[in-house]
């Protein structure tokens, strides 16, 4: 319009100007009117022509543009573009068919759309045709085409176009790819069959609503539960459902909540049904599309009646145990009272007790010690004294032997010198046992060995004696522990044992010196024995004198399996 308005400006002026040259000088004379209004006539129709042919090509420029732009947007386009002739014969198309078809687009022209259709939608082809030439207007139809022998689902829209300028009739249609969009409406199709198939089965109660909160569906476990028939809830909305049938108020309230928030909910709830009240817990879902609106919301309730019961139960039982629990504990209190009352009595006596106890070890020691004193002060005075009395006595049978006449008194004094001899081995007997002369100079060996000769000899049974080398720093009261413990334990298995073997061993070992007597006798109770009327003085002296040498004494046995003194003293 600027350009037109350009032009008639400039024809104006033209016209308010003489004209130049030839033309000036042509109408200096004098003329005509009507040659003059015919030549301003003909300079004005020519400067409408000028202005029309600019206006012609200007418009054919614009046109030029447009069409480009219609065939760059038309051979570009996302979506197929297809013209086919009522016969089928592609007349045109745009890039996008063609690599639809994986073919190039000069190989479709001429071709027969048919060909390119799966066999078996042919029909839904020719269905779709004879729609447009009976309706004439827009027809839409799905169907799956092929792609170098690859089926895929295309949706295919059409008009029919009425033939001008002698052209024929065509199909203008828009082919657009829903392979995708076909998978996504199976897998769908396939998800709402098994969740259809899970929900009729479930003995929950599953329902869903639209955005409306009217009931799209309901499973049959709402006519279990309930008492009420499908039919009362489906297509309903809350309020209309509750004029019939009583709805939970809360139910209402969590599906409007999850509409607006679109997050899931869970809560309880209880409803009045033939059968009673019932407790039910609620799960409600909203199911959101791609762009995450909320379509429809998603509930789930189970009966959990029983389960309430069971809580109550359990809660009573729990008060009822603690009331329970509370009287216990304040008998417990009263009675840990009296225990601490009890253990500070106990505690004084205890101390008394310890005491004793101290004063028994100590006196028991004493007593030991003191023994083993007598029997030290008996040997020596049966040695010194006795021994030299019947040596006197010996001396003087012999002096009255040799000053005596040959005649009766030989044979009586030889017979009072055989008594004084046995009179003197016997002292000498008693005196080695009392207080074994190797003992004053440590010589714990020779000791055993001479106790172990002495009962071959007196009771006639084996005797076997093992023993290794002494620890230089053995005590004297170590070694004279162990040689009482040795003769306590055989003179036990001689006298009460009945063994017919006898076995005494002396080792050391790892700082330790281990001194054992074992027999094969007939055993004892240990129990039977010591807590006797009678006791066990032998085994308490034993083990007093293992103890007070700073050992331990350790008594293996059981009746008919023979006895086992083992006596362990540091080194």
């Amino acid at each position: 319009m600027k350009t037109r308005e350009k032009i008639e400006s400039k024809a104006r002026e033209s016209l308010l100007k003489p004209a130049e040259g030839s033309h000036r000088e042509s109408f200096s004379g004098p003329r005509s009117d009507d040659v003059a209004e015919l030549l301003e006539e003909l300079r004005v129709r020519q400067i409408e022509l000028e202005i029309q042919n600019t206006e012609l090509r200007e418009a054919q420029e614009r046109l030029s543009e447009s069409r480009n732009r219609y065939y760059d947007l038309y051979d570009f386009a996302p979506v197929g573009y297809i013209t086919t002739s009522t016969s089928g014969v592609v007349l045109e198309c745009n890039l996008a068919v063609a690599d639809m078809f994986g073919v190039v687009r000069s190989r479709l022209i001429g071709k027969l759309f048919e060909g390119f259709v799966f066999p078996s939608d042919l029909y839904v082809l020719q269905a779709h045709r004879r729609r447009l030439f009976d309706n004439r207007r827009k027809d839409v139809c799905e169907l799956r085409l092929m792609k170098k022998n690859r089926a895929f689902f295309c949706r295919i829209e059409s008009v029919c176009s009425p033939g001008r300028d002698g052209e024929k009739e065509s199909f203008r249609s828009a082919l657009t790819d829903i392979t995708e969009l076909k998978k996504k409406e199976d897998g769908l199709r396939k998800a709402n069959e098994r969740f259809e198939a899970l929900a009729e089965n479930a003995r929950d109660i599953i329902s869903r609503r639209d955005t409306d909160l009217r009931c799209a569906y309901i499973n049959p476990a709402v006519e279990a539960h309930l008492g009420m028939p499908r039919s009362a809830f489906l297509g309903k909305t809350p309020e209309e459902t509750g004029e019939t049938t009583p709805f939970p108020c809360r139910l209402h309230q969590a599906y409007i909540e999850v509409l607006h928030a679109g997050h899931e909910k869970t809560f309880e709830f209880e409803i009045e049904t033939p059968k009673g009240f019932k407790t039910f817990h609620s799960i409600v879902i909203p199911e959101k599309s791609g762009e995450g609106d909320v379509e429809s919301i998603l509930t789930v309730s189970r009966d959990i009646t029983s389960l309430k019961n069971i809580q109550r139960e359990l809660e009573h039982m729990v008060h009822e145990r603690s009331m329970e629990l509370t009287r216990i504990k304040s008998a417990l209190e009263a009675q840990i009272e009296r225990r601490i009352k009890f253990e500070e009595a106990l505690k004084s006596s205890t101390g008394k007790i310890i005491a004793e106890a101290e004063k028994r070890r100590l006196l028991s020691r004493r007593l030991v010690r003191m023994l083993e004193e007598d029997r030290r002060n008996m040997a020596m005075a049966l040695h010194d004294q006795l021994g030299q009395l019947l040596t006197a006595l010996n001396m003087d049978l012999e002096t009255i032997l040799s000053d005596a006449e040959p005649g009766g008194l030989e044979a009586l004094v030889g017979k009072a010198r055989r008594k004084v001899r046995e009179a003197l081995g016997f002292v000498r007997n008693i005196s080695h046992e009392l207080r074994p002369s190797a003992l004053e100079s440590l010589r714990l060996v020779p000791s055993l060995t001479s106790l172990v000769e002495a009962i071959r000899e007196s009771y006639r049974i084996p005797v076997s004696f093992f023993h290794s080398e002494i620890p230089r720093n053995l005590g004297n009261d170590k070694a004279l522990a162990l040689f009482r413990i040795a003769q306590e334990a055989t003179t036990n298995a001689l006298k009460h044992a009945d063994a017919g073997n006898l076995f005494i061993n002396r080792i050391s070992r790892e700082g330790t010196l281990y001194l054992t007597v074992e027999d094969d006798g007939k055993g004892f109770d240990q129990k039977t024995i010591i807590v006797g009327p009678r006791g066990a003085l032998g085994i308490e002296i034993m083990k007093e004198r293992a103890v007070d040498a700073g050992g331990q004494l350790k008594i293996e046995t059981r009746p008919g399996s023979g006895t086992q003194v083992i006596a362990e003293m540091p080194v």
